[in-house]
């Protein structure tokens, strides 16, 4: 598996995602000054040279939120006969497993994982692209991995110090009081960094958060 994490990471220059989507950042910011109508969903699919695929999506509501949410970088690729998707966090690679896509099917769609109305792959393309922020708790302090979603809590375990693999989701309903207390400061969190954003143009830095009277950043 940590061959799967190395692969993630190497198939971007230096394992940012982010410089990937620079080559398009051009053409994408004239798509956002002629774009009127709202929702809007831009995607595409780029197809590597070993036949797995870069998923980008970007999804804005709103005319406001074009400044403020990010586009996603996700690898969709088959690993013995499996269908997995890969992303990286800083300098870390993150493997979300078709374990971990059956259970947000079930538990925030609320259809069953044998359901094939919607295919494995657009369930993975429909998690990022709602879910265009996933904050994680450092490995440092944590044993095993945890993180958030807007959607619910991801859970999985860490492999030596190049990521992990994401194996379940727990849905805010199925929270219990602590995960929903710690899952609302992270919220909190994104609320404020959004703001800034959408007021300096650029992001707050995170050590800075800390010091924003009545939030905490979990860590």
């Amino acid at each position: 598996m940590m061959k799967i994490a190395a692969l993630a990471v190497s198939t971007a220059p230096g394992g940012n995602m982010s410089f990937a989507f620079s080559k398009f950042s051009t053409k994408f910011r004239k798509l956002i000054l002629k774009r009127q109508s709202f929702p809007w969903l831009w995607e595409t699919t780029i197809k590597t040279k070993k036949y797995n695929e870069w998923y980008i999506s970007f999804y804005a509501e709103s005319k406001k939120e074009v400044g403020i949410i990010n586009a996603t970088f996700n690898m969709i690729f088959k690993y013995k006969g499996q269908l997995l998707t890969g992303t990286v966090k800083g300098d870390e690679a993150f493997i979300f497993s078709g374990h971990f896509f059956d259970r947000y099917k079930e538990r925030f769609f609320k259809i069953h994982k044998e359901n094939r109305l919607i295919t494995d792959k657009d369930i993975m393309k429909v998690f990022f692209i709602f879910n265009s922020n996933c904050w994680f708790c450092d490995k440092e302090k944590e044993d095993n991995i945890r993180g958030f979603c807007y959607d619910g809590i991801l859970l999985g375990d860490w492999f030596g110090g190049e990521g992990g693999i994401v194996k379940t989701f727990i849905s805010r309903q199925e929270m219990k009081i602590n995960q929903f207390a710690e899952y609302f400061e992270i919220f909190k969190m994104w609320i404020i960094e959004d703001m800034f954003k959408a007021r300096k143009g650029f992001e707050l830095e995170k050590e800075l958060i800390k010091y924003i009277p009545d939030t905490t950043s979990v860590h």
